[in-house]
């Protein structure tokens, strides 16, 4: 049994993946969890897994024992805030991530992808730096200028789909007070349509 087996603390950023009995799997961020299963949120859909069904789960890839998984989800469920379950609207997110690549990712709280990101650009930054200093030659600084726009593109796809995701998980959700500014200038018909639904 791994470490993560014997400390693992689910939240909405990790991916289950869940094996069933008859076969098959079902993959997904976790919304939560009841006695009766747990339900996961993937590609625009919920997914509610009946606990009985469930042979395995892994968390980000690693085996965790589906009582210990249980535990976690109803633990997961209860407390979760509004402020928790609170999606940006996708086009935030994708702008942040062009900014600064990674930055989207931390709206959505995902801290590691942040620091991945922001780690890339910065090396990029210091080698358009040092080329400058050093070569006094703005000609090597067309691909790495084109390489970091792509990088940024990339970084806003990414954060842009997880955040569509997410979107999905909580929908009906209203968000809290202190992003309510951020969703109503970034997109108003779209929190209309969210509370009117």
């Amino acid at each position: 049994m791994s470490l993560l087996a014997l400390m693992v603390a689910v939240d909405g950023n990790d991916v289950l993946t869940v094996e069933l009995i008859a076969g098959g799997e079902v993959q997904g961020y976790p919304v939560g969890g009841d006695e009766d299963g747990l339900t996961v949120t993937w590609d625009n859909r919920r997914t509610t897994v009946p606990w009985e069904l469930v042979d395995s789960v892994q968390v980000n890839g690693e085996f965790v024992p589906v009582p210990v998984v249980k535990t976690e989800l109803l633990e997961f469920a209860q407390p979760q805030a509004l402020s928790e379950l609170w999606a940006p609207p996708p086009l935030a997110v994708g702008a942040a991530s062009l900014i600064w690549p990674g930055a989207g990712h931390l709206l959505l709280g995902d801290r590691r992808s942040f620091l991945a990101y922001s780690g890339l650009e910065l090396a990029l930054i210091g080698v358009a730096a040092w080329e400058v200093h050093y070569n006094e030659s703005l000609g090597p600084l067309i691909p790495l200028v084109a390489l970091d726009l792509v990088f940024r593109v990339y970084s806003a796809v990414e954060a842009t789909d997880e955040a569509r995701e997410r979107r999905t998980a909580v929908r009906l959700s209203p968000p809290p007070a202190a992003g309510l500014a951020l969703v109503v200038a970034s997109s108003p018909e779209n929190t209309l349509r969210g509370w009117l639904d």
